[in-house]
């Protein structure tokens, strides 16, 4: 069988930023000024050139990002305790290629190194990172040639 389809599947992250907030919980000293968190992305989750007919594939998180797997800097205070949060839903990639066939891809089981929901101590420079990995369907055999891509978001807060 030749292989004539040629596909690029990218997932980009958008990064969440906890803007500067006031709290008020000070007795009478007025609003107290806490510090930002900045989320950059440094690399997004790219599933590369596929097929027609090739199976699902799986990226998985690194610590320092694997290859193919999204990477975020978290930049936040020093030693603070933060707490990623990534969807837990199925992310739908698109192209708005002109050839005929399906248009629509899926990635289910978004996963985060550290994990997503549990603690993790930034550095001593307010810096930490974050890898994300998920899980693409097949590729069909009526699926349109194109570069198909989509979104996530990717939200880091306090502890």
């Amino acid at each position: 069988m030749t292989r004539i389809f040629l596909l690029v599947a990218l997932l980009c992250g958008l990064p969440a930023r906890a803007d500067e907030f006031l709290d008020s919980s000070s007795r009478g000293a007025g609003p107290n000024l806490r510090s930002s968190i900045a989320v950059v992305n440094m690399r997004s989750l790219d599933f590369a050139e596929t097929f027609q007919g090739d199976p699902s594939e799986t990226i998985r998180p690194a610590r320092g990002g694997a290859e193919n797997s999204a990477l975020f800097l978290i930049e936040g205070r020093p030693y603070a305790s933060v707490i990623v949060l990534i969807p837990d839903d199925t992310v739908i990639l698109s192209s708005d290629s002109r050839e005929s066939g399906r248009k629509t891809l899926r990635v289910r089981g978004l996963v985060s190194l550290p994990e997503a929901g549990l603690p993790f101590t930034l550095n001593a420079k307010g810096l930490g990172s974050v890898s994300v990995g998920g899980t693409r369907e097949a590729i069909l055999n009526n699926q349109a040639a194109g570069s198909y891509e989509g979104r996530f978001f990717v939200t880091v807060m306090y502890q």
